[in-house]
């Protein structure tokens, strides 16, 4: 799947719950991947959705990362 595919997937799939957004407003979040292989994932998941909820930083941990 192309990296634009795959971004067009998955815009919009992550979503905080609103009862415990007030946990992450101004933290710093570690989200944690097996694998980042186009980066929508991370991109969507852990920037977009994070930040969005007001939270101060969000820094990732992958294992592996394929090169295309």
């Amino acid at each position: 799947m192309l990296r634009s595919q795959r971004a067009k997937t998955l815009k919009g799939a992550f979503t905080i719950n609103h009862q415990k957004q007030n946990l992450l407003i101004g933290k710093s979040c570690l989200p944690i991947d097996d694998v980042i292989t186009t980066g929508s994932t991370i991109s969507e998941a852990a920037i977009k959705t994070f930040l969005s909820a007001d939270a101060l930083q969000v820094n990732v941990v992958c294992f592996a990362s394929a090169r295309y």
